[in-house]
């Protein structure tokens, strides 16, 4: 058993309620959680999501996509497409905003 099996891994959402449980979708060493946003704060500018582990779990990204956590397992198949993101503007009709942040304290 690894530190993931025994439930290493936390995540946060402020500005929504995520559905749970998530949809799970696993494909080679790879394991992608796909959850439904339930509902969101009328009064939140953005969804913020956080994840973390302490030793389990190497994340390798998080995105939102428009549809619904089954579609999205039943068209990922357990693999990620190649042009997954296409080529071209990362949001033609709206801003992105993207945000790292170290906490203090943590060792990175």
């Amino acid at each position: 058993a690894t530190a993931a099996d025994d439930g290493d891994l936390a995540i946060a959402c402020d500005g929504a309620t995520l559905s749970v449980p998530p949809v799970l979708g696993a494909g080679g060493n790879r394991m992608a959680l796909l959850y439904d946003v339930a509902s969101t704060d009328p009064k939140a500018e953005h969804i913020t999501i956080a994840t973390g582990s302490k030793t389990g779990w190497a994340l390798a990204g998080v995105i939102g996509l428009h549809g619904h956590a089954a579609e999205w397992a039943a068209q990922l198949h357990g693999t990620v497409p190649q042009h997954f993101v296409p080529d071209g503007p990362l949001s033609p009709a709206g801003a992105l905003q993207v945000r790292l942040a170290k906490i203090s304290g943590v060792n990175s």
